[in-house]
């Protein structure tokens, strides 16, 4: 009995047919059984991934602490932005404190936030990193920021001057100049360092220090020191 050269190929090619489907049958019975395993509580899939229950979003809610009754605070998740402001409700007689929670709604993974406090205020964290596999909380709170004010009475009035203030121990300063006092508002809790600097020519003046913010307005006197004489030649000590 011949076999015809056609029959050859129609044969290989239903072998190759059967041998995908089966194949196709087994990988759909796999994932099935993978989907049912239990891991710690939580179901995991055909790559090993955690599944959460329930509808697969887990919430993420931010609680402020610090912020006044009024004032609005937000927090970006994930690229998404929300704001809440704090408030009491009357109802049926009584008045409730209803708090500036903000809540985003997410699947299991790593996400990037930031908060944004009121003006006037600085937050304990503005920016960070989560791994949400669950439920959670993340507390933050919020700090008033105060003044500080530098005042120098080496020059004459109306001599103009500048301060370059500096978070302690690091280089990105923020410089203001005047003909008198100088204020920086908004400075939160910490450690600084000063630098005032004068050129009143010829001469050039310096002075500076270390101070810290803890929750009160600040007024700094400057001693100015003369550091000596410019011209376009030469700097003297004088």
């Amino acid at each position: 009995m011949k076999i015809s050269t056609a029959n050859i190929i129609l044969f290989a090619m239903l072998v190759t047919i059967i041998l995908t489907l089966t194949s196709i049958l087994l990988s759909g019975a796999d994932q099935q059984v993978a989907l049912s395993t239990l891991h710690s509580g939580k179901t995991i899939d055909a790559n090993n991934r955690l599944i959460p229950y329930g509808n697969g979003l887990y919430s993420v809610t931010f609680t402020p602490t610090g912020l006044p009754v009024g004032d609005t605070w937000s927090v970006t998740f994930h690229g998404q932005t929300k704001s809440a402001t704090p408030h009491y409700l009357n109802f049926n007689g009584h008045t409730f404190f209803v708090p500036a929670l903000i809540t985003f709604n997410t699947i299991w993974g790593n996400y990037s936030f930031s908060v944004t406090p009121p003006s006037g205020y600085s937050a304990n964290q503005t920016s960070g990193l989560l791994y949400v596999d669950s439920n959670m909380t993340v507390p933050i709170a919020i700090l008033k920021c105060h003044c500080v004010t530098f005042t120098q009475t080496t020059l004459l009035p109306h001599v103009e001057w500048g301060v370059t203030l500096y978070p302690y121990g690091q280089d990105n300063g923020v410089y203001k100049s005047a003909d008198g006092p100088i204020t920086f508002c908004n400075v939160s809790n910490g450690a600084y360092t000063y630098i005032a600097q004068c050129y009143h020519h010829p001469r050039q003046y310096w002075g500076g220090g270390n101070f810290t913010m803890s929750g009160d307005d600040l007024n700094i006197n400057v001693t100015l020191n003369l550091n000596g004489i410019i011209n376009s030649h030469t700097n003297e000590n004088s």
